[in-house]
C-alpha cells in the first residue's frame, strides 16, 4: 500500500511539473520562440548569439513607455528585433499571440498595412504576419513575391483583445480566433528557412506623411512560435485559461 501511495505521488508530481512546463513556456521544448512582454525585457528560447540582446525594443517610445498592463504597446515607430528562427520541422509553422488593434486617427487608410511579425522586404524571406483593415494575413515568400497562405474571415474590432493562432502543415493553412477555427485553406507553399533578423511591431526605416510606414498600432502579448503543431483542443484550452488576463 505504501509503495502504491509513493507511486501515485510520483505520478502526480510528474503531472504537476508537466503542467508547470506548459505554463512556464521558457522551459518547454514545444516552442522555438517566446516573447512574453511581461516585464521590461522579453524571454526567448532561441540563442541570439549576442547579436541582439533579448527583449530590446527600438524606436522613440521604447519599452519604458511601451509597457501597458503587462503587454507591449507598439506605436510611433516602435519595433523589436529578434534573431532568425532557422529551419522548421516537416515544413510546418505555427504562431500564436494575443493582439489588440488601436484606432489611429492619423493613419492613412490607403496604406493601412500593419506589419506585426516576420521578415522585412529584403533578402531571402520566409513569412510575414500583417494586418490590413483589421484582418490578419499570413503570407509566404515564393521567391518572387509574397503570397497569402491564409487570412482571417472576420475583422478584429478596435480596442478589443483577441487570441489568434496560425497553423500550416505543408498542405493546409488555418487561422483560429479565440480558440475557434476562423478560416481554413488548402495550399502547397514550400516553407523556406528563416535566415533574416525578424521584426515584431513594424518597420522603422520609413516615415511617410504622418505615420511610420507599415507600423503596427496596437498591443501585443505572448507571441510564440512552435516546434510542433498544436491541436484545436489545446488552442481552445489556452484561450480559456488566459482570457481573464485580457479584460
Amino acid at each position: 500500500m505504501k509503495k502504491i501511495s509513493i507511486l501515485l505521488f510520483i505520478v502526480l508530481l510528474i503531472s504537476c511539473k508537466k503542467e508547470i512546463s506548459i505554463n512556464n513556456n521558457s522551459e518547454n521544448t514545444d516552442f522555438k520562440f517566446i516573447f512574453h512582454f511581461d516585464e521590461e525585457k522579453g524571454n526567448t528560447i532561441i540563442n541570439s548569439a549576442g547579436t541582439f540582446p533579448d527583449g530590446i525594443i527600438y524606436g522613440p517610445g521604447r519599452l519604458d513607455t511601451g509597457v501597458v498592463k503587462r503587454c507591449l504597446n507598439f506605436e510611433y515607430g516602435n519595433y523589436a528585433l529578434i534573431p532568425a528562427l532557422g529551419t522548421f520541422k516537416n515544413n510546418e509553422l505555427m504562431i500564436d499571440f494575443w493582439i489588440k488593434f488601436h484606432k489611429f486617427p492619423l493613419l492613412d487608410t490607403s496604406q493601412n498595412i500593419q506589419h506585426i511579425f516576420g521578415d522585412q522586404i529584403y533578402g531571402v524571406r520566409c513569412f510575414v504576419i500583417y494586418g490590413m483593415n483589421n484582418r490578419l494575413f499570413l503570407d509566404f515568400d515564393d521567391g518572387t513575391k509574397w503570397q497569402t497562405a491564409i487570412k482571417t474571415n472576420d475583422k478584429l474590432i478596435d480596442n478589443e483583445w483577441y487570441y489568434v493562432a496560425f497553423k500550416y502543415d505543408g498542405r493546409t493553412a488555418e487561422v483560429f480566433i479565440n480558440g475557434a477555427l476562423n478560416n481554413s485553406k488548402l495550399t502547397s507553399f514550400g516553407l523556406k528557412e528563416s535566415v533574416n533578423t525578424l521584426n515584431i511591431g513594424g518597420f522603422n526605416y520609413t516615415f511617410s506623411g504622418n505615420h511610420w510606414l507599415n507600423q503596427f498600432y496596437g498591443e501585443l502579448d505572448e507571441l510564440r512560435v512552435y516546434n510542433v503543431l498544436k491541436s484545436p483542443e489545446y488552442l481552445m484550452e489556452y484561450y480559456k485559461s488566459t482570457k481573464l488576463n485580457k479584460n
